[in-house]
């Protein structure tokens, strides 16, 4: 279990873009997305808030040296910067703390993130999102990764202030396409409900 300040740790997406939408209603929980061809969705609960907060982070999927390899990934995306939510009010710590302790539960040490699939928890107006770009590769997201990033969107934006940031690799190596995905929170209720440049109002 995360402790108070986890939201101050989560980076998000160089550009805003408009992505797969939340749907109307939708419960405190954690998510996967799949954004099929036609550009519909499928929303799947993983686990309810209460089970997610619960929840111990342990590994899910890949193995260490793949979490190594997105933890320099995380280095990449730093240094190519972070963008600030224009328009949103700071969000609540106590949802955005929740939110972000959610996804990273779900993450853990590594977890297998499908290409066109994304995931995203929810606590109350808190969104904590990892978006897949990839179009060819899974892609793996971590706990660490996920507060290494966090750590430069406070910087920039401001405690519990959303924000986003993207990794594009211009790595040239066999993993290089996988390198291009997405972390990010924002406050859903009043700055909109589409994330991750993908789906019907992408």
């Amino acid at each position: 279990m995360w402790r108070s300040g986890l939201c101050a740790l989560l980076l998000g997406v160089a550009t805003h873009v408009a992505a797969f939408a939340i749907p109307p209603g939708q419960a405190d929980g954690v998510y996967s997305v799949w954004t099929r061809p036609d550009g519909t969705e499928e929303h799947t609960m993983i686990m309810n808030a209460t089970e997610a907060l619960l929840m111990h982070s342990k590994p899910h999927g890949l193995g260490h040296s793949l979490v190594r390899r997105d933890r320099l990934a995380s280095r990449w995306a730093i240094n190519e910067g972070v963008s600030c939510a224009s328009g949103q009010e700071r969000l609540d710590p106590g949802d955005c703390d929740a939110a972000n302790s959610m996804l990273d539960n779900q993450c853990g040490n590594g977890a297998k993130v499908r290409m066109g699939m994304d995931f995203y928890s929810i606590r109350n107006c808190a969104v904590a999102y990892f978006c897949n770009f990839s179009s060819y590769y899974d892609a793996n997201c971590d706990a660490q990764t996920r507060r290494d990033w966090s750590a430069a969107i406070t910087q920039k934006c401001g405690l519990y202030m959303p924000g986003w940031g993207r990794h594009i690799s211009n790595d040239d190596g066999p993993f290089s396409k996988e390198n291009n995905f997405s972390y990010g929170y924002e406050n859903y209720c009043h700055g909109g409900n589409n994330f991750c440049s993908r789906g019907i109002k992408g």
